[in-house]
Order: C-alpha cells, then sequence, then structure tokens
C-alpha cells in the first residue's frame, strides 16, 4: 500500500521523469548520428580532394566523348555508362570544390579552350579527342589498341560479352600541356570499364569499398605522399551498371 499510495502521490514528477528519459536518449540518439554524418561528409570530401588533387578556386573542365553522328547541335553525345560517369564526376566535383569554377564541355570542343586547364576526361581515345591527346605520352606505359583492348605492361585486357567483364582505366598526371594544372583521365575497354573507373572519385555507395581496395593496392607511403599514378581496374557489367570492382595493378608516375 505505501509504494502504491507513493505512486498515486508523485504520479505526475514519475511521468515527467520517465519523459525527460525517452527524451534525454532520443537527443543522445540524435547528437550521435549527426555527428558520424558529419564526420562521415568532412572526411568523404576530404578523401575525394585528395584524389582528384586540384587547387580549389581553379577552373576545372569535364571533358566527355562524343560520336560523329550529326544532331542538330552538331554532335550526339554518349548514351548508357559512359554518360553516367562523367554526370556524376561533374556533380561530384562541384559539390567538393565550390570555389572553383566547373564545367562540362565535349571534346568536340575547340581543345584551346581547355587543354591548359584542369582537367577530368571521361572515355577512351576513340570518342574523346582529350583522351587520346593526353594518352599520347603515356604510350611507351599504356595504350589502347585498334580493338579498343588495354595494352599495359605486357599485357592485354579487353571486354569480354561472354563472361560480362570489362576493363578500366585511370590516369592521373601532371597536365603535359600546362604543367602547373592537373589531367585526370578515366578510360575503360568498354563504357562499364570508364564507369567503374570512375566509381573511385564519386560519392556512391561503392566508394568506400572501392577505394579501400585502391589504397591496399596503391601501399602506404604511395597513399601518404599522393603521387600520380595509372590504375587498372576489373568489373562485372550488369545491365547499365557495374559490380565487383577490383584493382588489379597500379604504378606510381610523374
Amino acid at each position: 500500500m505505501i509504494i502504491i499510495n507513493f505512486l498515486v502521490n508523485n504520479s505526475d514528477v514519475i511521468i515527467l521523469g520517465i519523459i525527460a528519459s525517452i527524451l534525454t536518449i532520443l537527443l543522445q540518439t540524435v547528437v550521435k548520428v549527426v555527428s558520424n554524418l558529419i564526420t562521415y561528409i568532412l572526411t568523404l570530401r576530404w578523401s575525394l580532394r585528395r584524389l582528384f588533387s586540384f587547387v580549389n578556386k581553379e577552373d576545372i573542365y569535364v571533358i566527355s566523348g562524343s560520336i560523329d553522328e550529326e544532331t542538330n547541335k552538331g554532335i550526339a553525345l554518349l548514351m548508357g555508362p559512359d554518360a553516367s560517369a562523367a554526370a556524376n564526376l561533374y556533380q561530384t566535383i562541384e559539390d567538393i570544390y565550390s570555389n572553383s569554377k566547373v564545367k562540362h564541355i565535349y571534346s568536340t570542343t575547340n581543345q584551346s579552350i581547355y587543354i591548359d586547364e584542369n582537367i577530368v576526361s571521361v572515355g577512351g581515345p576513340v570518342h574523346n579527342v582529350c583522351t587520346e591527346n593526353l594518352m599520347k605520352h603515356l604510350k611507351s606505359i599504356v595504350f589502347f589498341d585498334e580493338n579498343d583492348a588495354l595494352n599495359y605492361k605486357g599485357q592485354i585486357h579487353s571486354k569480354s560479352e561472354e563472361i560480362d567483364e570489362d576493363y578500366g582505366l585511370i590516369i592521373r598526371m601532371i597536365n603535359p600541356f600546362a604543367t602547373t594544372r592537373k589531367a585526370l583521365i578515366i578510360a575503360g575497354c568498354g563504357s562499364h570499364g570508364v564507369l567503374a573507373a570512375s566509381i573511385l572519385f564519386n560519392k556512391t555507395k561503392k566508394f568506400r569499398d572501392v577505394q579501400k581496395d585502391f589504397k591496399k593496392k596503391f601501399g602506404f607511403f604511395n597513399n601518404l605522399l599522393n603521387k600520380n599514378f595509372i590504375a587498372i581496374v576489373k568489373c562485372r557489367m550488369i545491365g547499365n551498371d557495374v559490380s565487383d570492382i577490383t584493382f588489379i595493378d597500379t604504378i606510381t608516375i610523374q
């Protein structure tokens, strides 16, 4: 009876105490979630900025390939995985380099406009003149042959429809046409290879796993010094998407 009387006489206080406890727990949960989210966003931005290695406030050009067929605008744009890769890269760069002017143009544009700027060239040399001109400076190390096969360190990698497999190429280098700027090439044997290569630089769910694999292959000191590099990726093709992205080799370059 004593306990019941106590509860009856102090019911308002007890209820308020329970409500306060619940609110405290909810507040702690919200603060933890928000804190983790802010930490994730900040570390993600930092990781991506190191990967791109562009200087803030400088112009950045995302260069997409185009095919030869004429349209009413003079060019026919690539579709599918190539287009997804370029669009995602453009959006990511805009987000993390908010003080830079980011422009998305096509390789049929007069090269004098962008060739001595910071460049992200998306797509292989067949449909992207910018990629073709940049890769000429590395032809002793890596190149695409007439069959779109990737030749690298004496090995040949090519897209296979039979086993749904494609290969991508990432090159981060000093822009050979303007040594104070950077050039990033995102290419592939096929368009799925391009998309797979772009995942390392995109804010997607796959980014963390891909970045982890890249760091493992690239090595501790190369990551620490943030050296320029060539990397080859392999992926599984699923419709217009990719999965099982793995780095099969990375090397440092000047």
